[in-house]
């Protein structure tokens, strides 16, 4: 009796020890998931080029677009392994170098100030207060406060548009959250697919 006694509560440990390895990452909405991880990949500066799209799905990010050297498509799928919540990461992104593009020669006190002004005409960052700290050879330092990731996301694909950008780097402080309306349409989508698994 002692010995079966043993050989359950073994058993029992066992399972619970492996249930805890398999468990998954933190569960995250995928509008953060894919969020966090364009914005470590527009901030990296192990990844050339902005021409990458993320897509998540109950955690599985995909990732598709191009990028200009195997390095990139290796540092993108590695960075994004990175964000909180994700689970899986398949990597659709074709290593195409962009034999057009030419080197600009814009001064940084010219791009600075026309990122400085991409922001502030941009209605979507009116509640952050997010600025241009430096630009050095290209590579935009932006500061401040976002009101939302989301807005930390827009900040960055503005100043990342703007001719003579190279890349964009940021110390601003921002909340861990979407924006309201974005969090409550997550909100909404989960319960739809709640309610058709149940039904």
């Amino acid at each position: 009796m002692r010995m079966f006694l043993k050989l359950g509560l073994l058993a029992l440990m066992s399972g619970t020890l492996a249930l805890a390895e398999s468990a998954p990452k933190a569960d995250r909405p995928d509008r953060w998931i894919t969020t966090k991880a364009t914005i470590a990949l527009l901030t990296d500066d192990n990844v050339t080029g902005t021409r990458v799209n993320v897509e998540t799905v109950d955690g599985r990010v995909t990732l598709r677009g191009k990028v200009e050297t195997t390095a990139d498509r290796s540092g993108a799928e590695r960075i994004t392994k990175t964000v909180e919540g994700v689970t899986q990461v398949r990597n659709m992104l074709r290593v195409m170098p962009d034999k057009n593009k030419q080197p600009t020669n814009i001064e940084d006190a010219a791009v600075s100030t026309s990122v400085t002004a991409a922001l502030e005409s941009d209605g979507s960052l009116k509640d952050s207060q997010i600025r241009v700290q430096s630009v050095s050879e290209g590579v935009v330092l932006l500061a401040g406060g976002a009101s939302s990731l989301s807005a930390l996301l827009r900040a960055i694909q503005v100043a990342v548009g703007v001719s003579g950008v190279r890349r964009v780097t940021s110390e601003v402080e921002s909340p861990d959250t979407l924006t309201d309306r974005q969090a409550e349409t997550e909100r909404d989508s989960e319960a739809a697919t709640a309610d058709r698994s149940e039904g």
